[in-house]
């Protein structure tokens, strides 16, 4: 699917499609601390009650990275990346990463920095990708 995106869409969209599921994956590991304290639950609750929701956002943050990273995986095989899953996907993990009261990486933030990162990585996979098809096709 991004070897398909890179060829329908040219340099740009492949690296904006691929730029996407990076940012998703380094949101979700950036994003360390629970989504819910004591100024968002109300002050009634006991600490053991805020320390149980924040272990649940902990654990929802771990499913997402576990489900975008296998999606990653498994989306290089597909040739379908226009579909709904895609997007499920990818709202699933932001919606999990906007669970932590942490802030987003200031280099994956959109700007010049994010376009220097998204197009090395863009040179960088379809480089790797180049390699791995000379490596492996043994062609005349």
């Amino acid at each position: 699917s991004f070897l398909q995106t890179y060829s329908e869409l040219g340099f740009l969209g492949g690296t904006v499609f691929l730029s996407v599921f990076l940012t998703a994956i380094v949101g979700l590991l950036s994003s360390r601390i629970g989504c819910l304290t004591t100024s968002t639950i109300g002050s009634s609750l006991e600490n053991a009650n805020v320390d149980q929701a924040n272990d649940q956002a902990t654990r929802l943050k771990g499913a997402a990275f576990v489900v975008l990273v296998g999606y990653s995986v498994g989306i290089l095989s597909l040739s379908r990346q226009f579909l709904a899953p895609t997007f499920l996907v990818l709202g699933f993990a932001v919606a999990a990463q906007q669970c932590s009261n942490t802030t987003f990486p200031d280099a994956w933030r959109v700007g010049d920095r994010l376009a220097i990162r998204a197009t090395t990585a863009g040179f960088v996979f379809l480089g790797l990708t180049y390699l791995i098809v000379k490596l492996f096709i043994r062609g005349r």
